[in-house]
């Protein structure tokens, strides 16, 4: 075996470790925050697995850790900044005089109204179109629409909500969310949700004016069996001026020293990617549906309203993991351009 070919197997080989651990590390930090982005490695991962003949399945492994990290409760810690002190000298639990202390989730209640279009006269069934809006649509107020509070919540000296609840409050309105029925769980329609919809976030100082400060791009959604997930990233096409950073990444995290949201989404060169996961329980039974009409091509709609309650988290990747991903797609790159000259 000649010396050429000795070096340029170990440096194929030294570059697969690099790449495998690469990825088993980006994993695991992302199965200890509580979320399942290994999943976004599929293409990387049939890449790797191509060269791992009798060893062990990555496919296995990276699902056995996406399964786990989709139970796990975890998020990015937040803090929120209104702009104004209401807390006069009382500073204590803040992170800063304008803001609250750090936050782990938005906890909120809302009203819904749902219509499902009978698509092939069986009644409501699997295949069936949905159509949901949420919030502050409509007639619906204020009082049954909006945040509700924090965790952690405030307590004394520490967890400060600054004001909100009598100074300031969010809400939130989502219109024509579609999806279609994805099953029936007894007498419960399982809904999923289509990527595309958009939930306007809403800052409110007087309960009737309000700031569409920030919008909540819905990448997709689905029952899990005790509620409903949608998922997405936060988005500020069309919205209005002046919070945009309302919310901040805690715990140092940063793109220049920016923090806010909307900062972090447009800073350069290197925006980081924030998405958020939004849990509410939706359990409305087939009783609890009434006939509103039939649609231009006849299919029976039926309707319901309800209340609903959930939380709202977000996550936002750290330098460290960002470096990890960059790792892996330079291992990857190199490994590519050996592959290309032995050929």
């Amino acid at each position: 075996m000649s010396e050429n070919f000795t070096r340029g197997e170990a440096l194929k080989n030294i570059s697969f470790v690099f790449q495998l651990l690469a990825i088993l590390a980006w994993c695991l930090l992302k199965l200890l925050r509580g979320k399942w982005f290994c999943l976004a490695f599929k293409r990387i991962q049939s890449l790797l697995e191509s060269k791992m003949k009798n060893t062990f399945k990555l496919k296995a492994l990276c699902a056995a850790l996406a399964v786990s990290a989709a139970t796990a409760a975890s998020a990015s810690q937040i803090y929120l900044d209104v702009g104004a002190n209401f807390t006069g000298l009382n500073q204590t639990g803040k992170v800063n005089s304008t803001s609250t202390g750090i936050k782990n989730e938005i906890l909120y209640t809302y009203q819904s109204t749902t219509f499902i279009t009978d698509v092939d006269g069986n009644g409501i069934d699997a295949g069936d179109l949905v159509s949901t809006s949420i919030g502050l649509f409509g007639t619906n107020e204020l009082v049954n629409n909006f945040a509700t509070g924090f965790t952690p919540g405030q307590a004394f000296g520490t967890a400060s909500n600054n004001g909100y609840g009598n100074d300031w409050m969010i809400s939130f309105r989502g219109e024509n969310l579609l999806g279609v029925v994805g099953g029936l769980n007894g007498d419960i329609p399982l809904l999923s949700y289509a990527a595309g919809g958009l939930i306007k976030m809403l800052l409110t100082t007087d309960g009737s004016n309000f700031n569409n400060f920030m919008n909540l791009l819905i990448g997709g959604g689905g029952a899990t069996g005790v509620g409903t997930v949608l998922f997405g990233i936060p988005d500020f096409t069309g919205v209005d001026g002046g919070f945009n950073n309302l919310i901040h990444a805690a715990n140092g995290i940063n793109c220049g020293g920016a923090t806010g949201f909307q900062a972090l989404a447009t800073c350069n060169p290197s925006p980081l990617k924030v998405t958020w996961v939004a849990s509410q329980d939706t359990n409305v039974t087939l009783s609890q549906f009434s006939v509103a009409g039939v649609d231009a091509n006849g299919n029976t709609i039926y309707q319901v309203s309800t209340n609903h309650d959930g939380s709202l988290r977000f996550d936002i990747p750290e330098p460290s993991m960002l470096l990890l991903m960059g790792g892996a797609l330079l291992g990857l790159g190199l490994s590519s351009r050996r592959r290309a000259k032995q050929a």
